[in-house]
């Protein structure tokens, strides 16, 4: 698997997991609204720029839930 391709998984289980759409992943991690759009289409992207994104999701990720209910 490509790091292109890791970059791909993460994102859809992000989105999944946040509930955000790729236009607003894109404008809050890369200051554009289209850049997961072009992830996600395979577009040519820079190494440098899908870090940036991994980062931020890891930075900003869902709070994690025991099942607990107060």
């Amino acid at each position: 698997m490509t790091l292109f391709q890791i970059v791909q998984d993460e994102v859809a289980s992000y989105l999944e997991a946040t509930g955000l759409n790729a236009t607003e992943l894109g404008k809050r991690a890369m200051r554009n609204p289209n850049f997961v759009h072009k992830v996600q289409r395979g577009e040519n992207v820079t190494v440098q720029s899908l870090e940036r994104l991994r980062d931020y999701m890891r930075h900003h990720a869902p709070a994690a839930t025991d099942g607990a209910t107060a």
